[in-house]
This record gives C-alpha cells, sequence and structure tokens, in this order.
C-alpha cells in the first residue's frame, strides 16, 4: 500500500513539474513573439515569403538567384496573406510549432519508457535551454524543422499503422525537411538505423525503397515546378554536392560568381579557433544538454564494455548518434561562413537531446529493482528540476539573434516603413544600400519589393578572391 501510495505521489508530482514548465514556456514564448526584436534571417524570410506568395518575386530567376530553400518562404507568405503583413503571423506560427514539439518530447519519451519520470525529464530539460524559448518564438523554421523530424520518430514507433505507410510517411517528412532546410537531410541517418535494428531484413529494401520513393516523388514535382536553380541548389547540399560532381552535372555562372569571389561582409571563420568557437557558441549556450547527451554517451559504453547488455541499437543509441552527428556537422559547416550561426542551428535538433535525456533517465530506472525506482526518480528529478530552474535564470544570452550585437527593433522597422510608403515608388523594385537588415524590412511593411541582392550583401558585394588563377578569374 505504501509502494502504491508513493508511485501515485510521484505521478502526481510529475504532472505538476510538466503543468508548470509547459506554462512557463507558452508564457514566455508568447511574451517574446510580441516583444522580440527582428534579425536579418527572420526579415528575409517574411518579405520574400510575402514577395514569392503574392508573386511579386520568383526564387531561382535571374532577378531572385537565392540560396535558400523554398518551402518554408511560401508557408509564412501565405500566412501573411491570411493574417495580414507583418512579423506576428510567422511568430505566432512557430509558437504553435515550438508548443507541438513539447508535446512530442513528451510523447515520444513515454512510449519508449515504461516510467512516468523520463517524459517529465525531457520536458523538463528543452524548457531548461534558454535559446529556443528566443529562436522559436521568430518567424523563422527552427520549430517547424524540429517538429517534422520528432513526428517521423513518432511515426516509426506507431503501433496501429501498416509499416508500409509509416515508410512512405518517413519519405515525405524528410522530403518537407529537406526543402525547408537542405542541412536537416542528415536527419535521414536516424529513420536509416532504425530501418537496420528494428524491422526485418527481409523488409530493408521494400521500406527503404517506399522511403525513397515518399521523398523524390514529391521532390521531382518541386524542381519541376521551380525549374534547374532549385535542382542546383539541392545539389549544393553536402554529400549530394558530391555526387553531383561525380556524374558531371554542371553548375551555372551565378555560383562560379560565389565560389570565385569573396565579400568583406563574409564572417571570416578562423579554423584554428574552432574550439573557442565551440566553448562560446555552442558550449555556454547548452551546457545542460550536451551534459546529458555526454552522460547518455558514458552510461552505453560503460553498458556494451562491462556488462552483458545487448549489443542491439536502442532509441536512445540511435537519437544521441543523430545529435551528435548533427551538431558536428553544422558546427564544422558553420565555420566556413557563419563562425556564430552554430548558436541557432542547434534548435533544428534540440528536442532530440531532450528526449534522450528522459531516455537516458528511463534507462537508468531498469537498473535497479521495482522497490527502489520511486525513490531513485524522486531523486532524479530533485537533482534536474534546480538544474533547469537555474539553467534558466543564469544562462540568458545576449549574444542570441545578433552576434554582432545589432538588434533592430520591429516598431522602428514599423515606423521607419509607415515614413517610406509615401517615397517609394509603386510598384517598383527598391534597391537598399544599408548594411542594416532593419532597412530592407521596412520596405516590405512599406508595402514594395526591393531588389533582391540588396537584402544581403553577401551576393551583392564581391570582390575577386586573392588564390584563384587567371584562368578561373578570366571566367
Amino acid at each position: 500500500m505504501d509502494r502504491v501510495l508513493s508511485r501515485a505521489r510521484l505521478e502526481t508530482i510529475c504532472i505538476a513539474v510538466i503543468v508548470v514548465a509547459v506554462a512557463f514556456v507558452a508564457m514566455r514564448l508568447g511574451w517574446n513573439a510580441f516583444r522580440l526584436d527582428t534579425w536579418l534571417d527572420e526579415g528575409s524570410y517574411l518579405a520574400k515569403g510575402w514577395w514569392y506568395a503574392t508573386e511579386r518575386l520568383r526564387p531561382y530567376s535571374a532577378t531572385e538567384p537565392t540560396l535558400y530553400m523554398p518551402l518554408y518562404f511560401y508557408l509564412v507568405g501565405w500566412l501573411q496573406q491570411v493574417f495580414g503583413v507583418g512579423y506576428l503571423p510567422g511568430r505566432l506560427f512557430s509558437v504553435l510549432c515550438a508548443l507541438l514539439v513539447f508535446w512530442l518530447a513528451f510523447d515520444v519519451t513515454r512510449r519508449l519508457t515504461d516510467s512516468v519520470v523520463a517524459p517529465t525529464a525531457a520536458v523538463v530539460l528543452l524548457a531548461s535551454q534558454y535559446p529556443p524559448l528566443i529562436y522559436y518564438a521568430t518567424a523563422t523554421p527552427y520549430a517547424l524543422c524540429s517538429l517534422l523530424s520528432l513526428l517521423a520518430v513518432r511515426l516509426l514507433i506507431a503501433e496501429t499503422l501498416e509499416r508500409w505507410l509509416v515508410w512512405i510517411g518517413i519519405g515525405l517528412l524528410l522530403y518537407a525537411l529537406f526543402f525547408t532546410r537542405p542541412n536537416m537531410l542528415v536527419f535521414a541517418m536516424a529513420p536509416g538505423l532504425w530501418l537496420l535494428a528494428y524491422e526485418p531484413p527481409r523488409r530493408w529494401l521494400p521500406y527503404g525503397g517506399l522511403a525513397v520513393a515518399g521523398f523524390l516523388l514529391p521532390a521531382a514535382a518541386t524542381v519541376l515546378v521551380f525549374g534547374y536553380g532549385l535542382f542546383e541548389n539541392a545539389m549544393r547540399t553536402p554529400g549530394l554536392s558530391h555526387i553531383a560532381e561525380v556524374v558531371g552535372l554542371f553548375r551555372s555562372e551565378f555560383w562560379r560568381v560565389v565560389d570565385l569571389t569573396s565579400s568583406p561582409y563574409d564572417p571570416q571563420g578562423q579554423w584554428q579557433e574552432i574550439f573557442r568557437t565551440t566553448r562560446l557558441y555552442l558550449a555556454e549556450p547548452y551546457l545542460m544538454m550536451i551534459v546529458v547527451i555526454a552522460l547518455a554517451v558514458l552510461v552505453r559504453l560503460f553498458e556494451l564494455l562491462f556488462t552483458r547488455a545487448s549489443r542491439r541499437l536502442a532509441p536512445l543509441d540511435i537519437l544521441t548518434l543523430y545529435f551528435v552527428a548533427a551538431a558536428v556537422l553544422h558546427l564544422l559547416l558553420s565555420q566556413s561562413y557563419c563562425v556564430p550561426c552554430i548558436m541557432p542551428y542547434v534548435n533544428y535538433f534540440l528536442p532530440f537531446g531532450a528526449v534522450v535525456g528522459g531516455l537516458l533517465v528511463g534507462h537508468l530506472l531498469r537498473w535497479v529493482e521495482d522497490g527502489r525506482r520511486t525513490v531513485l526518480s524522486a531523486g532524479l528529478l530533485g537533482l534536474l528540476v534546480p538544474a533547469a530552474a537555474a539553467s534558466q535564470a543564469f544562462m540568458a544570452d545576449t549574444r542570441l539573434l545578433s552576434p554582432a550585437g545589432e538588434r533592430p527593433s520591429t516598431e522602428t522597422a514599423a515606423a521607419l516603413g509607415a515614413e517610406l510608403r509615401p517615397l517609394l515608388p509603386s510598384g517598383e523594385p527598391v534597391l537598399v544600400l544599408s548594411p542594416h537588415p532593419l532597412v530592407a524590412q521596412a520596405v516590405w511593411l512599406a508595402g514594395n519589393v526591393v531588389e533582391p541582392l540588396s537584402m544581403n550583401l553577401f551576393l551583392s558585394y564581391r570582390e575577386f578572391r586573392e588564390d584563384i588563377s587567371p584562368a578561373q578569374r578570366a571566367i
């Protein structure tokens, strides 16, 4: 009777902790959606999304040779068509995606463990991180990509769906991820490992084929709609770019310009400073999550080396491997063009670290006898909740959104847009000569379209690289 009562009390405590954590997250996300300053990426998504959706610009054309994938632009553009031009439609959509991310982190962890504490730990761990409460409240695809990838994991563990439907769904979700953010294709390793570990070998080929078909068919249709420029963008994805070179796919003059030139506005990554970069933009903002991932790796290594634990890949192993691979990939890629960008990029896959934390708790609880699990559960919660509160209280980072220190205000952009509205030529593109993203956003809010290359000086101001040959210069 005492044991039952103790477990009942523990479940009540877990419910209370989850309610408090989610209420805090919802209030913070809502507050940030209305009050946050804007930044270059958000303005680009919202302004170009509006212009694409209203057909004032066409991506991958001679006048708009964008480097980005189309899905999120059109999504925030359509939202503005329905709810009005501005920051809030896209931001509130991100907040909705973020809340669904928290629910999926809880649901996936609950279904993969038999402990009420494990999903509570996942929610608390995700709520402990300061950056997602910033980035998930802006009109950027971080929350959406997290939601799509967690949906894929939820599909993998679905018990009521036919498996062939599951793998078609995986392909469709990979398509959505890729045409939102190409680097998210690294997520394919998680379903791939799941296929090898949990599906019968005779099903590997048909299920894998269904996933590939679910990806390629809508991808081919999307490329046909937007043309060769989108295909060229897709082929520059790490991994796919190497395949493109092997089969001899040619790149356009636009990419030759980008590859053979540089800009004084390009962030200059210094490989010798990679440890400093890792500390400033990865280790410090996400300290608690990184500690949990390291503990998960150590626990599994200990099991494999010193116990008779099964050598079969567990969900904990698959999601840990994915988190580490995604972090390393984004860290290395950011060194070439935007050193501080690893800080926002982590939010694409951060919820998987929280699920890993929850699975680790469930794993540890299976080490002890039934009679001691309640005590250990209470102890783990007693450590995790104060640590999460401390993480939120002391890890606020002024480098978020604007590593260079610029913090353009949404109110200022709106006020400048109102002043510019009677002065700007109606129906004609405006050339913006300013390094401040706020100016281009003001033109968008005034109802005009800017000359696309003036959105970002990365493309509009180029110089020859010093190390190119005379033949390359002649191109």
